[in-house]
């Protein structure tokens, strides 16, 4: 049908004004972009965040055409507009991308709805535009982050293999280039004054160990090593600081990132990422290849000392054997000690210089191994054997260890004469145990910091779990405070700012007299009273506080009077943290958290906890705020979507002949999606009558298109067909539309019923694909199945039904339900065929009306008001 161009006020006029006026006030109120179109794609109405997109006003936006509102996104949406101008139906949720008048790239979901005049002609379309862009940026960068940690992970396990040098940098560079999606990746190892390529991705066997650089800044590697700091070369084109350096000519590196290859006490190298197209490195691309390199520079810092173990080993046995060995001699009538020339080389005494005395070699025991070595011989004076390991201080003034060993000598009448023996040189081998100690006190204190982020980690999985179980920032912030303590902290406080003041909202403390002391304290004195209070700062944009040892001079200052002071030492606090709680740039409390004597003092990794609690903690506080605006105006749209649901239900059953008919239907309480439940009755041509219940996949838009195509077409279907044939038709029905192109699957379960009355008795044949049989409470109250099973009307080609048939008699009922009668869950237990056969086996007496509303309140009371799926019912009671 032709449809004359209207100038949008005319256009609009065709509208009621109580209409309008409701349109107006929803529009103004809405959360998203809103807008109505006529037939030309003309603004008839929209509110100021759609106009925003085009730097309008929603008076100016008015008459304008779709192009001219959003030139950037008007050929999608128009595609979308036209398909419900044309087809009068619902387009749901279509993701677009574009920019906003300020050149800002945006994401959208976008869906369409057809709007008919009072006449029910559709003259106009709806489109809603939902900003979902920072959805879109977090759940990339969250995807990205996991890719990186996972190629850092792998390279560590590639590390610990002890596979060669050269095949761990070939798999960084791999990792590197794969996981940011670059060009090129190559390592350089610093070497005489030059940097070598050791490895390239891809693979170049050519180049690598023969193409070298200069190690000055001339090069982007070379400036890496010079200011030890990552490089971000954004555009060669402009790049001042060093020239191009990859070895590809063509096409030539645009951009580029190069960190330094640290091991632990030098520069091994640069690890580079290189891109022959312009692309922007974020911090987290930075943090990926450095953490990259910082594996890698872990791994040549381990083989280096490894190296450096074997070679102290190996001087050690050549000094053995060198004869690096000295005896000595010590006459006790005598006092004279006698030293050979090796033990006099030991000690960096010239030939025949030692002093022979025993205070000239005490003289040379190391200082602080005076008091071993002394006691040590006294006791071989009595015991007949001397040994003592100490360091000695050579004439050259050098320190060394030897080991001494001696025995005691006697004459032939048994009386001690002296002490022989020997001095060992063991300097090489202390100084490789010290290394070995020392790498294994870094390795102890590595596990340990890798524990403790470990356990960082997971209190900070625990805390987000608990952040986003609730909505209510009450009950979320006092479940963080429960956690805090003891386990970060032994008191722990959180404020908000509300209404221009500080008030506590969540308080724990280890201590149940100190938490209400603490609830008294805030009564009688608000934090923020005095000017001297460092919270002033903190809520004013300011860093947080970390006090790791809090002493009396502070706590004086934050104290009001000597009564406060006294208060507050009664703590007993040692550390404190005062961090903001920051949501999307504003500071909208903060988090305070206390040690008590006895507690390891709080330090900058305990600082960088509580700030990343504080911005968790916000954000959820903010979402909740967010939510409960959202929520207004979500209840609009659920008050839609409820008339929605109802149009595609009978508006009333038939009177059946001898039967009490009855229905209902209850939405899911989450979300104001349509759903997908139907129910229907109706005439047949040969005088029985058909009954349908079913249950379309998917809610929203979508699944009222689908549920509305089963209705009338089993309708229509069953004027022609028997009950399987009906089933096939609306399974060809479903296999058609599914090849027009659209992602998803597109399938219902149906039970459908035909009832032919009898004279005595009326037979009652069901016919199931996919769908809960359904339950026939006979007249003496025994509750039995009928029907159920086949397949799902819509998966397959071939469709197969279950098919039963059953005579009913008066008194005789018949309940087909959809599952979220019997798949209603609470704590675990699900309400089941079971449940519903106790309703039905109480119901003696009660008509179809009556035992639908005692289904309805049964799968309510058992799940506690809180169903996940839409609830339908249809009863049929025989009554003659």
């Amino acid at each position: 049908m032709a449809h004359a161009e209207e100038p949008p006020d005319r256009a609009a006029a065709a509208m009621p004004v109580e209409q309008l006026e409701q349109l107006d006030a929803f529009l103004a109120g809405a959360p998203y972009g809103f807008a109505l179109f006529d037939r030309d794609l003309r603004v008839v109405r929209c509110n100021a965040s759609l106009a925003s997109l085009r730097g309008l006003s929603p008076a100016q936006a008015a008459g304008r055409l779709l192009r001219e509102v959003s030139p950037q996104l008007h050929s999608a949406i128009a595609a979308l507009l036209r398909e419900v101008l044309d087809e009068h139906t619902p387009v749901g949720e279509r993701e677009l991308a574009g920019t906003t008048a300020a050149g800002a790239t945006r994401h959208w979901d976008v869906s369409a709805y057809p709007v008919k005049d009072p006449g029910g002609e559709v003259r106009w379309a709806a489109a809603v535009l939902l900003d979902v862009t920072e959805r879109r940026r977090a759940s990339d960068t969250l995807r990205l982050r996991a890719h990186q940690q996972a190629a850092v992970a792998r390279i560590g396990l590639t590390a610990l293999g002890g596979q060669p040098l050269g095949h761990l940098l070939t798999e960084a560079v791999r990792l590197t280039a794969e996981t940011l999606g670059v060009d090129e990746a190559g390592v350089w190892q610093a070497s005489d004054g030059d940097l070598v390529l050791r490895a390239t991705y891809p693979p170049r066997p050519d180049q690598v160990n023969a193409v070298r650089l200069p190690a000055g800044k001339g090069s982007q590697s070379g400036h890496t090593l010079a200011t030890d700091a990552p490089v971000v070369m954004r555009d060669a084109a402009t790049e001042t600081r060093f020239a191009n350096e990859m070895v590809v000519d063509e096409p030539a590196v645009v951009s580029a990132l190069t960190v330094v290859v640290q091991a632990k006490s030098r520069q091994f190298g640069v690890l580079g990422a290189y891109s022959t197209t312009s692309r922007e490195f974020s911090d987290d691309d930075v943090n990926f290849v450095q953490s990259i390199a910082n594996v890698v520079g872990a791994a040549v810092e381990r083989r280096l000392a490894d190296r450096e173990v074997r070679t102290a080993a190996e001087r050690l046995r050549l000094a053995q054997e060198a004869g690096r060995i000295g005896l000595w001699e010590w006459d006790l009538r005598s006092g004279r000690m006698v030293w050979t020339e090796a033990l006099e080389q030991l000690y960096g005494i010239p030939a025949q210089g030692f002093e022979g005395t025993y205070e000239a070699f005490l003289r040379r025991v190391h200082p602080d191994d005076v008091d071993l070595v002394e006691p040590r011989l006294a006791k071989a004076l009595e015991e007949g054997a001397y040994e003592a390991e100490h360091r000695i201080v050579r004439d050259d003034g050098e320190t060394r260890w030897v080991v001494a060993r001696g025995e005691l000598v006697h004459d032939d009448s048994g009386d001690a004469t002296g002490l022989t023996g020997v001095i060992v040189d063991i300097s090489e081998r202390k100084l490789v145990e010290q290394e070995r100690a020392g790498l294994l006190r870094s390795e102890q204190a590595a596990r340990a910091a890798a524990e403790r982020a470990r356990e960082r980690l997971s209190f900070l999985a625990e805390v987000t779990s608990a952040l986003a179980s609730s909505l209510d920032y009450h009950q979320t912030l006092g479940a963080l405070t429960r956690l805090s303590v003891p386990a970060l902290a032994d008191g722990c406080v959180v404020d908000l700012v509300i209404e221009d003041r500080l008030s506590a909202v969540a308080i724990a403390h280890t201590d149940a007299e100190k938490e209400v002391l603490i609830r008294e304290l805030r009564r009688r004195y608000p934090p923020g009273s005095n000017p001297a209070d460092p919270t002033h700062d903190v809520l004013k944009g300011g860093p947080s506080l970390l006090h790791g040892r809090l002493g009396e001079e502070l706590l004086n200052a934050i104290a009001r009077d000597e009564e406060h002071a006294d208060i507050l030492r009664r703590f007993e606090i040692s550390s404190g943290i005062l961090a903001p709680l920051v949501a999307r740039g504003r500071v909208i409390g903060t988090l305070a958290l206390t040690r008590a004597g006895g507690r390891r003092p709080f330090d900058s990794d305990d600082l960088a906890l509580a700030e990343e609690l504080g911005r968790r903690a916000a954000l959820a506080i903010d979402n909740a705020r967010l939510f409960a605006e959202a929520h207004r105006s979500g209840e609009r749209y659920r008050r839609m979507a409820e008339t929605l649901q109802t149009s595609l239900l009978p508006p009333h059953l038939p009177d059946v002949p001898g039967m009490d008919v009855a229905a209902g239907y209850r939405p899911a309480a989450i979300g104001a999606m349509v759903g997908g439940d139907f129910y229907d009755v109706f005439s047949l041509p040969d005088g029985a009558w058909g009954v349908v219940i079913g249950d379309v996949q998917g809610k929203g838009p979508e699944a009222a298109t689908l549920t509305a195509l089963a209705r009338h077409t089993l309708r229509t279907a069953a004027m022609r067909q028997g009950a399987a044939e009906t089933l096939g038709v609306l399974n060809d029905v479903y296999l058609a539309t599914d090849e027009s192109g659209v992602e998803e699957p597109r399938f219902c379960t149906v039970l459908y019923g035909r009832l032919d009355p009898g004279e005595d008795t009326t037979r009652l044949e069901l016919v199931s694909g996919g769908h809960h049989p359904a339950l026939v409470r006979r007249a003496d109250g025994r509750v039995e199945a009928l029907g159920g099973g086949g397949m799902l009307v819509g998966a397959f080609p071939s469709h197969e039904v279950a098919r039963e048939a059953t005579l009913l008699a008066s008194g005789d009922t018949v309940v087909l339900y959809t599952d979220g009668v019997v798949e209603a869950r609470c704590d675990g237990r699900e309400f089941g065929e079971a449940g519903l056969c106790g309703v039905l086996c109480a119901a003696e007496g009660v008509d179809a009306a009556g035992l639908v509303a005692r289904i309805e309140q049964a799968v309510m009371d058992f799940s506690e008001g809180r169903i996940r799926d839409d609830v339908a019912v249809l009863v049929l009671r025989v009554t003659g």
